[in-house]
């Protein structure tokens, strides 16, 4: 059973290795680090492990889980797809504005008194 963590963890290390894009990157996320993925079944395992060596296993498993979780950390920094931001209505990905798109239009009036008491509330306790 031990030997099925070193398989793992050399495994999500080559294959992290070939991952050149933000596509890749999160296939490889899915397939690892995901609620289905290898991580996640290597735990379950566990309960098949004899009782003298569910320690030393759980041990083995955590560790492989933090290494092939702060790899992939490094390799979403270095490929810098751990910064994207949502795209603006209307504002191209290259910076300029999109002149086909509708505008947002000019805003007459304000809000009830009370949905402007109920934003600040919310606004304060969702700091």
């Amino acid at each position: 059973m031990l030997e099925k963590i070193d398989e793992l963890a050399a495994a999500a290390a080559s294959d992290l290795e070939s991952v050149a894009n933000a596509g890749a990157l999160e296939a490889y996320r899915v397939r690892y680090l995901g609620s289905k993925g290898a991580v996640k079944a290597l735990m379950g395992l566990i309960k098949d492990v004899p009782k003298d060596q569910k320690r030393e296993f759980g041990q083995r498993a955590n560790a492989a889980r933090a290494a092939v979780e702060s790899a992939f950390a490094e390799k979403q920094e270095a490929l810098g797809s751990g910064t994207q931001q949502t795209p603006v209505r209307g504002v191209k990905s290259s910076g300029g504005v999109d002149v086909t798109q509708p505008g947002d239009g000019d805003r007459l009036g304000r809000h009830h008194v009370i949905t402007q008491t109920v934003d600040e509330l919310i606004d304060v306790f969702g700091r």
